[in-house]
C-alpha cells in the first residue's frame, strides 16, 4: 500500500530547548548521537585539508563540551555510529589511513574520559565501509559493504561478528551482482537481527531498490525484501515498534527531486509512505519515543545549497502527524536522532556562513 502525504511543515522553534554549533577543525559533520545517563555521544567527520579524521565528542545535557577527541592518519577517516560500554564506548566507521586496501572497516574502543584502548580494522584489499553497529549477547555485528570478499567484484552488503575484545569470529556477505550495502540494523526480541540499506542486485523496477534483510543470530539469511519504483530508493535506518519493522530513507521521483520514504512491515503486509511537496525531502534516522516514532533528515531544493533540517513525527500505521523544519539560509541538515523520556536529541551539520564549511550541530527538543 502506497500513500502520498501532502502535510504541511512549520518551524519548530517551539519545541527547541537548545542548540549549538561545535568547532572542532575546518568542517565537521556529525553523523551520529547516542545518550549516556546525564551526556550525549556523538561521532561524524571532521575535516582538515586534504584529509579528515574521525571525531568523537561528549557533552553534558547542557551542551558543554565534556571531551573532544580525533581519530585518524593522513587519510579519510569517518566515524558512523557509536555503542555506550559499561567502561567507555565503541566507535564504527571506515578508514583509509590503517588496513589492507582502499578503506578498511573500522573498530575504535575508547575509555569514558575518550582516550582510546585499541582500535582494529577489518576488511581486504579493496574498499570496506563499517556504517553500523548491533549488539548481540556474545559480541557486536559491524554492518555495511565490501568489494573484497565479493565473488564477482561487485559491491556486497557485508556482515562481521566479533566478540568483545574486537576479534573477528565470522563475516558474511549478502547480495549479487549488483551494488548491495547494509546502512543499519536492529536485534530483535527473537534473536534474529533485521537489516536495512540498498540493492541494486534484486531491484524490481528502477536502479536502485530499498531493502531489508532478516538473518538469524548466525548470519544465514532468513528472507529479504526490496521497496521501490522506476528510480532510486534507498534505507538509511530502521525501527522496531510492536513487532514491526519501521525503515526510513529517500526515495527518488524524478530527477533531481527525492521525497523522504517510510516503509513499515511485519514481513508480509506493508505500508508505505512517501512524503510529498514541491521540495525534495530525505529521512536518514528514526527513534521510538512514547507512542510514536521520530525521523529526521533534510527538506531543500536540490542542488540549491539551501536546505533545512526535518523532523516528522510518525503514528504506528505510517501515518505523518506532522512535519517541522528547523535551520539557517543556508546548507542543514539532520543526520541522526536519538530520544530520552520526553526529549529528542538531533546531530547533523550546519553551514552558518554560506561558504560549504559545516559545523557539528546539535539542537535539544522537548516534545509537547
Amino acid at each position: 500500500m502506497t500513500c502520498l502525504l501532502l502535510v504541511g511543515c512549520l518551524t519548530g522553534e517551539d519545541m527547541v530547548v537548545w542548540e549549538k554549533c561545535y568547532d572542532i577543525s575546518k568542517s565537521e559533520e556529525g553523523f551520529f548521537i547516542a545518550t549516556d545517563e546525564n551526556r550525549l555521544i556523538i561521532t561524524g567527520r571532521a575535516e582538515d585539508k586534504n584529509d579528515s579524521d574521525l571525531f568523537l565528542l561528549c557533552i553534558d545535557g547542557n551542551g558543554e563540551v565534556i571531551f573532544s577527541k580525533t581519530f585518524g592518519g593522513e587519510g579519510e577517516d569517518i566515524g558512523k555510529a557509536v555503542i555506550n560500554l559499561s567502561d567507555g564506548y565503541l566507535v564504527v566507521g571506515y578508514t583509509s589511513s590503517y588496513g589492507e586496501g582502499g578503506t578498511d572497516a573500522w573498530l575504535v574502543k575508547v575509555d569514558k574520559d575518550g582516550n582510546e584502548i585499541w582500535n582494529k580494522t577489518y576488511g581486504g584489499d579493496g574498499y570496506e565501509k563499517g556504517m553500523t553497529l548491533i549488539r548481540c549477547d556474545d559480541g557486536y555485528l559491524i554492518a555495511g559493504s565490501t568489494t573484497s570478499y565479493s565473488k564477482d567484484g561487485s559491491t556486497d552488503a557485508w556482515l562481521v561478528k566479533v566478540d568483545k575484545d574486537g576479534n573477528e569470529i565470522w563475516n558474511k556477505t549478502y547480495g549479487g551482482d549488483g551494488y548491495d550495502e547494509f546502512r543499519s540494523g536492529k536485534a530483535l526480541e527473537d534473536g534474529e537481527i533485521v537489516l536495512a540499506g540498498m540493492t541494486s542486485s534484486y531491484k524490481t523496477k528502477g536502479d536502485m531498490d530499498a531493502w531489508i534483510v532478516w538473518i538469524d543470530g548466525n548470519g544465514m539469511e532468513i528472507r529479504n525484501s526490496t521497496y521501490g519504483e522506476d528510480h532510486m530508493d534507498l534505507f538509511n535506518d530502521v525501527a522496531v515498534e510492536n513487532g514491526k519493522i519501521i525503515a526510513v530513507g529517500h526515495s527518488e521521483c524524478k530527477e533531481d527531486k527525492w521525497s523522504g520514504l517510510v516503509v513499515i512491515t511485519d514481513g508480509n503486509e506493508t505500508y508505505l509512505n512517501r512524503l510529498e511537496g514541491d521540495k525534495s525531502t530525505g529521512l536518514s534516522s528514526i527513534v521510538r519515543v512514547g507512542d510514536f516514532c521520530y525521523a529526521v533528515g533534510y527538506e531543500g531544493v536540490f542542488g540549491s545549497g539551501e536546505d533545512n533540517l526535518l523532523l516528522v513525527k510518525i503514528n504506528e500505521s505510517g501515518k505523518i502527524i506532522w512535519r517541522k523544519t528547523f535551520g539557517g539560509r543556508f546548507e542543514d541538515a539532520g543526520v541522526w536522532i536519538c530520544g530520552y523520556k520526553n526529549l529528542l536529541y538531533l546531530v547533523g551539520y550546519k553551514d552558518r556562513y554560506g561558504n560549504k564549511s559545516y559545523d557539528c550541530w546539535v539542537i535539544k527538543l522537548k516534545i509537547h
